[in-house]
């Protein structure tokens, strides 16, 4: 997908100076701890998070189509 920047750490990175560019941030780590409270433009990809699976570029793109970049207001970040 042009125009997003995809940002891969073990560790969650939910807020950092790439947040104001609308970075999607996806890490692991965390086993599912952080799944109850998504933030924005970050998600965990880790298998035991998503059914011992891993996710699909299309998978993760699904999640974050009506997810809210809560460090720009309210502008929507697909497709800007």
């Amino acid at each position: 997908m042009q125009g997003i920047s995809i940002i891969l750490c073990h560790y969650p990175m939910r807020e950092w100076n790439g947040v104001w560019r609308s970075a999607w941030r996806q890490f692991g780590h965390v086993h599912s701890r952080l799944d109850a409270a998504p933030l924005g433009l970050s998600i965990d990809v880790g298998v035991d998070s998503n059914n011992f699976h891993p996710l699909a570029f299309e998978d993760i793109k699904a999640k974050f189509r009506d997810r809210q970049n809560p460090f720009v207001g309210n502008k929507r970040h697909v497709g800007q």
